[in-house]
């Protein structure tokens, strides 16, 4: 993993697969050319340069983006022949527009909830009848992004834990390597265990 933590920065541009950005404060963040990332727990404040979109995400897939802040962009985030990331409890406070989408030739869609909950959208104007936190009806952004259930309160970034996305081949090394490790750790308790049994 490539770890980005702890910076204040006007812009910050990453190229690089399975990176962990989180607890940052910045102008901007450009995403390019990398899958299986994880955009986490950043601050993204009101911007008095010309970035038009906190988060960037430029031919990218696979990529969570959860827990950020960002406030008074043209755009909270702007998605470029991406495709199958997910943004999901983030807070998009006062901004222009919803999103800039440009994915014209992505096979697959981008997704704003991760199945159960979404993003909190100060422009959201939904209600909540059974009061349990989530907007009655969907937010449609744009003909290809749809927040299915938009949260009804800014979500609680402070409290939330980071976690790493993974590539899943990264993930099947992992594995292989654990069950390697098992595998050796029993064949050396059952040559321990019969040498004893043979000494008694």
């Amino acid at each position: 993993f490539n770890v980005i933590a702890g910076n204040y920065a006007k812009s910050v541009s990453v190229q690089y697969n399975s990176n962990v950005i989180y607890n940052n404060t910045l102008g901007t963040l450009i995403l390019g050319s990398s899958n299986f990332s994880c955009v986490s727990k950043n601050m993204f404040p009101p911007s008095t340069t010309v970035y038009f979109a906190g988060i960037r995400l430029i031919n990218c897939s696979d990529t969570e983006v959860y827990a950020n802040y960002v406030a008074n962009y043209s755009y909270p985030f702007s998605v470029w022949q991406s495709e199958n990331n997910t943004f999901y409890h983030n807070n998009f406070v006062n901004c222009g527009s919803p999103v800039r989408d440009w994915d014209w030739f992505s096979t697959f869609p981008n997704f704003l909830d991760n199945g159960f909950e979404g993003n909190y959208w100060s422009i959201y104007n939904g209600t909540d009848a059974n009061g349990d936190g989530v907007g009655d009806t969907a937010y449609v952004l744009d003909e290809n992004l749809t927040d299915n259930h938009p949260l009804i309160y800014p979500y609680d970034i402070e409290n939330d834990v980071v976690r790493a996305s993974m590539s899943p081949f990264l993930f099947v090394a992992v594995v292989g390597v654990v069950a390697v490790v098992g595998v050796g750790l029993f064949l050396v308790y059952l040559r321990f265990y019969r040498k004893n049994q043979n000494r008694l």
